[in-house]
């Protein structure tokens, strides 16, 4: 009884152990300078096939605002990182059947 225990603590730990990564390691697109150094970070953490919630949740811990397009299919991100003169961050997540199908990144910088 205590081997079979063993074993099934060791495969939650092995399932969850890269959630908690994915999730709680902080910061996994700050200081990224182009629009595919972004879709590449974004890409490790939530890779094709994604549900979409769980690419809302890393993308919002990120410091992104994240809404639904009234086109079915699209979830468009925004954030600003900067003070005076901003980059601005705009990803459109692309989703089919609930899963994750395309990443886009548009980025520029914006200020007076």
């Amino acid at each position: 009884m205590k081997r079979q225990h063993t074993v099934i603590v060791a495969i939650v730990a092995v399932v969850l152990a890269p959630v908690a990564v994915i999730f709680l390691w902080p910061g996994r697109t700050s200081g990224v300078e182009d629009a595919a150094g972004m879709e590449r970070s974004i890409l490790l953490a939530i890779p094709i096939g994604t549900p979409v919630s769980d690419a809302r949740r890393f993308m919002v811990a990120e410091g992104f605002e994240c809404r639904d397009s009234t086109e079915p299919g699209y979830m468009y991100c925004d954030r600003h990182d900067g003070s005076v003169v901003q980059r601005r961050w705009q990803v459109s997540l692309v989703h089919r059947h609930g899963k994750l199908t395309e990443v886009r990144v548009d980025t520029g910088l914006v200020g007076p």
